[in-house]
């Protein structure tokens, strides 16, 4: 039996080196490692607006003009935060300012897993501009020409982030889709 295992965020490779393979009493058994050098460099940005950044609130309600405007330069925006309300109120935000009746989908674990998948197949066959997420949208899946990536509210740890998997893997040409953070409180 082969076994592989594949991951851009883990924290100890020794560990899951490890876990890979069958352990025996008194052996230290690990798998081998394939690193790749290289790659497409990150490209990060904070939302510049001239909307007042609120004090509190962990929400980018006051964002919602500058992220729509996102969304229509882009072909496909994957917008992640951290739960299943904040994704059903940033997804209705903008659907109440879709006057250009762009197909935005939503995407959380309490949806039908009908839906989900429906959401999922549209998506990777680049029939979406815009997926409003929680974690539960896979980026190992390979999804169509994702060309941005707006995460809302500050994610709960590094292997939240989505990673640069999230850029089209189907003849990718060794870009990163862009992240954008839009601020959720000022200091």
């Amino acid at each position: 039996m082969q076994t592989i295992g594949l991951s851009a965020t883990v924290a100890d490779p020794m560990d899951l080196q490890r876990w890979l393979v069958p352990q025996a009493p008194d052996e230290n058994n690990h798998a081998g490692l394939i690193t790749v050098s290289g790659g497409a460099k990150p490209d990060i940005s904070i939302l510049k607006t001239e909307e007042r950044v609120p004090w509190a609130g962990h929400s980018a309600r006051y964002a919602i003009p500058d992220i729509y405007a996102a969304i229509k330069e882009k072909q496909t925006t994957l917008l992640f935060v951290n739960t299943r309300s904040q994704a059903e109120r940033l997804f209705q935000d903008l659907w109440t300012i879709n006057d250009d009746s762009l197909p935005i989908a939503l995407h959380h674990g309490s949806l039908d897993v009908g839906q989900r998948r429906r959401v999922e197949a549209a998506m990777a066959e680049n029939k979406l501009r815009a997926v409003v997420a929680t974690s539960t949208l896979d980026l190992g899946i390979d999804w169509g020409d994702v060309d941005m990536v707006i995460h809302v509210g500050a994610p709960k740890g590094q292997a939240a982030l989505p990673s640069a998997s999230a850029a089209p893997t189907t003849g990718w040409t060794s870009r990163a889709a862009p992240f954008w953070f839009p601020p959720t409180a000022s200091r």
